[in-house]
């Protein structure tokens, strides 16, 4: 699946399309050609005080912040988020059960496998014995956590 990244030209700042394997971007709308933002930041990041004194004259400063702060916000989401199987929303699942429901579009969905779950029912995708997440609604969990939260005593 393609991510969309923007122009980096302050003139243009179109979304782009660019593969996920690729180091490479081209504007649709203005012909640009430029670094995806992971490359960029890496190249970056390792270069010397003079390779990146280079690399800040060749694509400008900001341009340079940018990619770094972007890449870096593309990888916490793909480790920390999953997308809503709807609207493609990020959804970081923090505690609780393997129904979510997308902040965005309000969609059930399945957090292990990433099913859309029956308005209706949505536990029923967890207690059929043909699904693949069949008494999995709370795996994952930590039950000695779960249990203190709704213990009746105090402490």
């Amino acid at each position: 699946m393609a991510d969309v990244v923007y122009c980096p030209r302050q003139s243009c700042g179109t979304a782009v399309m660019v593969e996920p394997d690729t180091t490479m971007g081209i504007c649709t709308a203005c012909q640009y050609a430029f670094y995806e933002l992971r490359n960029l930041r890496d190249e970056y990041l390792s270069a010397t005080s003079q390779g990146k004194k280079f690399l800040e004259q060749r694509f400008g400063k900001r341009v340079i912040q940018k990619a770094v702060e972007e890449s870096f916000s593309r990888d916490w989401l793909n480790e920390n988020c999953k997308s809503c199987p709807r609207c493609g929303t990020n959804i970081q699942k923090v505690d609780g059960c393997n129904k979510m429901t997308c902040t965005s579009c309000k969609q059930y969905f399945c957090w292990l496998c990433l099913g859309v779950l029956s308005r209706v029912n949505p536990y029923s995708h967890f207690n059929n014995p043909h699904s693949p997440c069949y008494n999995q609604l709370f795996q994952g969990v930590d039950l000695d956590d779960e249990d203190a939260l709704w213990s009746d005593e105090e402490d």
